[in-house]
C-alpha cells in the first residue's frame, strides 16, 4: 500500500475543499495515471470520501484526446448518488454532462462518447455482454462490418469493438468482481479505457485471491494471468501449503504489489500528527438474545438435521469439493433459525407442494408479507385501495384499474409476460390473488420471535433515551422477510408510540428511482425514525448520516459486510456519536460466525499490513465443522 505524502490542489471547479488525506489520493491517482499502471485501487477504509477523491481526478486530469468519457460502474443503489455527489461538488460554471444509462435506458456508443460521464450498473454491463455474446453466435457465418453494422450498434453500447473506447473507467465498490470466474468480472475487463481504476474499501472480503480479477480489470502485467498470479501467490490462498517459510515470502511479494498500485488508509492512520479523520465516537453493543424454549427447540432440530446432511457429504474424505455450495444453504438455514421460524417456511426442505388454487396460494403467502399487506396502496398508481389483487407469489398490491390496464392489452401468448410493477416480476392474471381469498386464510397478528422483540425493544430504549433529538436507527438484515416481521410486530406494538413510529425500507426489490425517493425521505424527513434495510442492497455506499443508530439483526461470517453497513452512518459528514447494536442468539451457531468473523479480520488485516507477514486464508473445512458444532 502507497504511502505517499504528496498532496496536489483541489481543483479549481470543485465548489469544496478537499480534505488533507483526499489531496494526497489526487496526487498519488495522478501519478499513477502517467506511470506504467495508467490507474490503480484506491482502497481507502469506507467512509474517508473515495467519490469526491475520484471526482477531482475527473476534474484535473480531463481528457484533451477524442475519446474524453468516463465511465463510471457501481451498483444500482449507488448510481444516483454517484450523480448528485458530481453535480453538488462542482462549482455551477463546470458543471460536467453527466448522462445514466441503466435499465431499459440505452444509447448507441457514439452518443455515450457524448459524455463527459456516464454512470451504469454492473448488471447492465453484464447484460449487454450476454446480448453482445448473442449477436456473434447469431451471426458466426456472416461477415460483420464492426464499424458499420447496424445490428452490432444496436446491441452493443459499451462494448462495442469500434466506437466504444472510453477516457477512464472507474469501478466503485470493486469487491463486486472478485469472483474470477463470474460473468460479470469478465464483463467489465473487456471494456476499452486509456485508465482503470477499482474503488472498495474491502479490496479482500474472503482472502487474496479476491485481488485476481481487480489486476485482471486493470490489467497490470504480469498478474493479469491466472497462473502467474497462482505460482506468485497461491501459497496464501492454498490451504494444502505447508511450512511457514514460502508464506512469507509470498505475503512479501504480495505487499509490495500492493504497495505499488493500491493506496489504502484508515480513519486512525496518521497525517501530520494526527488521525486524517476525526469522527465522532463510535460504540458497539453485542446484544444477546436468549431464544424461547419452542424456539430453541425448532433451532436444534435444523441443527441435527443439518449435522446429519453434512456428515454425509463429508463421508470418509478430508473435503466436500463439489458439495460447497450446499454445505452453505446448510448454513444458511441454520441461521434463519435463529431469527425467526417463519423463515425456513419457503424452504422445500420444509413445507409440501401444493397445487395452484387461489386459496392455497394465498396460505402460501409469508406472513410477513401478509402483515405488510393489510395497510396498502396500490404499488402502481399509489392509490389506497379497500380491495386490493395481490400479485403471487411477490404479494405486491394492485388495484383493479391497474391490473386492467396492464394485462388485458397484451394477447394470450403474452399474458404470461408481463411483470409486476414493482419487483419485475411474473405478473398472471391467473394466478393473483383477491382480497376475499386473502382474508379467508390468515389471521391479523403475526407472532414474533425472541429476536423480533428484542430489536422493537431496542428501538423503543433509543426513542426514550434520544428525547426529542428525534434520532434516526438503521435496521440491516440480511433477510427481507425479517424486515417483514419487523415492520409487523412495530405496528402491532402495544404501545401507541411505537405503532406511529414513521419508517421506510430498503431492499433489492425496488428501482432505483424508489431507492433514491426513500433514501432522500429518510434524510430530509425528521419525523422519519428507522429505516428497515436488506443488508446486500443497503451495506455499501450509501451516505446515509443522518443516522446515530445502527442495528444488525444477525452476524455474518464475513465481518466487512457489517463494517460497509456501520460505515453508512460513521463516515465523512457524520456530527453526532454513532451507536452500533449486534444482536445474536445465545447458545447458537451465530455466537460461532462471532468468533469466525474475529480471526478473519485479523487474517485479511495482515495483507494489507506492510508489517505482518501472516497467512490469509478462506473458510477452511476445520471452520465449516466448527459452525456446524462437529469440531
Amino acid at each position: 500500500m502507497s504511502s505517499s505524502t504528496q498532496r496536489a490542489a483541489t481543483p479549481k471547479s470543485l465548489a469544496v475543499p478537499l480534505l488533507a488525506h483526499q489531496e494526497i489520493a489526487l496526487d498519488w491517482m495522478q501519478r499513477q495515471e502517467r506511470g506504467t499502471s495508467k490507474g490503480g485501487i484506491l482502497a481507502d477504509e469506507m467512509g474517508l470520501g473515495k467519490t469526491l477523491s475520484t471526482i477531482s481526478l475527473i476534474l484535473a486530469c480531463s481528457s484533451t484526446e477524442k475519446h474524453k468519457t468516463n465511465l463510471i460502474v457501481c451498483p444500482v443503489s449507488l448510481i444516483k448518488q454517484w450523480e448528485q455527489e458530481i453535480k453538488s461538488k462542482l462549482k455551477p460554471d463546470y458543471q460536467l454532462k453527466v448522462s445514466i444509462f441503466h435499465g431499459e435506458k440505452r444509447a448507441p456508443a457514439s452518443e455515450l462518447m457524448e459524455h463527459d460521464v456516464v454512470l451504469t450498473s454492473y448488471g447492465t454491463l453484464l447484460s449487454e455482454r450476454k446480448k453482445l455474446n448473442d449477436f456473434w453466435k447469431k451471426n458466426v457465418d456472416r461477415k460483420i462490418d464492426v464499424k458499420n453494422d447496424v445490428l452490432l450498434k444496436q446491441c452493443a453500447s459499451f462494448l462495442h469493438p469500434w466506437d466504444s473506447h472510453f477516457h477512464r473507467i472507474i469501478l466503485d465498490e470493486s469487491h463486486h468482481i472478485k469472483n474470477r470466474l463470474a460473468q460479470t468480472s469478465e464483463a467489465v475487463t473487456e471494456v476499452k479505457a486509456k485508465y482503470r481504476w477499482c474503488l472498495t474499501g474491502t479490496p479482500m472480503m474472503n482472502g487474496v485471491d479476491d485481488m485476481y480479477a481487480m489486476y485482471r480489470f486493470l490489467k497490470i502485467s504480469p498478474y493479469d494471468d491466472w497462473g502467474f498470479f497462482v505460482d506468485s501467490f497461491g501459497t496464501l490462498f492454498d490451504t494444502k501449503t505447508t511450512g511457514a517459510d514460502p508464506k512469507v515470502l509470498a505475503m512479501k511479494n504480495f505487499q509490495v504489489l500492493l504497495k505499488a498500485t493500491m493506496l489504502r488508509r484508515s480513519k486512525s492512520s496518521m497525517l501530520d500528527g494526527k488521525p486524517i479523520l476525526v469522527l465522532p465516537e463510535k460504540t458497539e453493543e453485542n446484544v444477546e438474545v436468549v431464544l424461547s424454549v419452542d424456539e430453541f427447540k425448532f433451532y436444534q432440530e435444523v441443527q441435527e438435521k443439518s449435522q446429519v446432511i453434512f456428515s454425509q457429504y463429508l463421508g470418509g474424505t478430508k473435503t466436500i469439493g463439489w458439495r460447497f455450495g450446499h454445505v452453505l444453504v446448510l448454513l444458511l438455514r441454520l441461521r434463519q433459525a435463529c431469527c425467526h421460524p417463519f423463515l425456513l417456511l419457503n424452504s422445500e426442505q420444509f413445507i409440501p407442494e401444493v397445487d395452484a388454487e387461489m386459496l392455497e396460494r394465498a396460505e402460501r403467502l409469508p406472513e410477513g408479507q401478509v402483515n405488510r399487506i393489510l395497510h396498502f396502496k396500490c404499488r402502481d398508481c399509489s392509490t389506497t385501495i379497500a380491495d386490493p389483487i395481490f400479485i403471487y407469489p411477490c404479494a405486491h398490491e394492485i388495484c383493479v384499474n391497474c391490473l386492467a390496464k396492464l394485462v388485458p392489452k397484451a394477447s394470450n401468448a403474452q399474458v404470461e409476460q408481463t411483470k409486476c410493477p414493482v419487483c419485475k416480476g411474473p405478473l398472471d392474471k391467473n394466478t393473483v390473488i383477491t382480497y376475499d381469498a386473502f382474508k379467508q386464510i390468515h389471521a391479523p397478528e403475526l407472532r414474533p420471535s425472541s429476536k423480533v422483540n428484542v430489536c422493537i425493544d431496542l428501538l423503543r430504549r433509543i426513542q426514550k433515551e434520544t428525547g426529542g433529538e428525534k434520532s434516526k436507527t438503521l435496521v440491516f438484515s440480511q433477510w427481507t422477510m425479517l424486515l417483514d416481521c419487523l415492520e409487523v410486530a412495530l405496528r402491532e406494538d402495544d404501545d401507541e408510540t411505537m405503532r406511529n413510529l414513521k419508517t421506510v425500507r430498503y431492499d433489492g426489490c425496488m428501482t432505483m428511482t424508489l431507492r433514491d425517493k426513500v433514501v432522500r425521505k429518510f434524510r430530509d424527513d425528521p419525523d422519519v425514525r428507522v429505516m428497515f434495510l436488506s443488508l446486500r442492497a443497503g451495506n455499501a455506499g450509501l451516505n446515509l448520516v443522518a443516522a446515530t443508530r445502527v442495528i444488525i439483526m444477525e452476524p455474518f461470517w464475513n465481518p466487512y459486510i457489517e463494517m460497509q453497513a456501520v460505515d453508512r452512518a460513521h463516515r465523512i459528514g457524520q456530527k453526532k456519536p454513532v451507536k452500533v447494536y449486534r444482536l445474536h442468539a445465545q447458545g447458537t451457531v451465530e455466537d460461532r460466525i462471532m468468533k469466525l468473523q474475529e480471526a478473519k479480520k485479523s487474517t485479511i488485516n495482515a495483507a494489507l499490513d506492510e508489517k505482518a507477514h501472516t497467512q490469509v486464508s478462506s473458510l477452511s473445512l476445520d471452520e465449516l465443522k466448527y459452525l456446524f458444532n462437529l469440531a
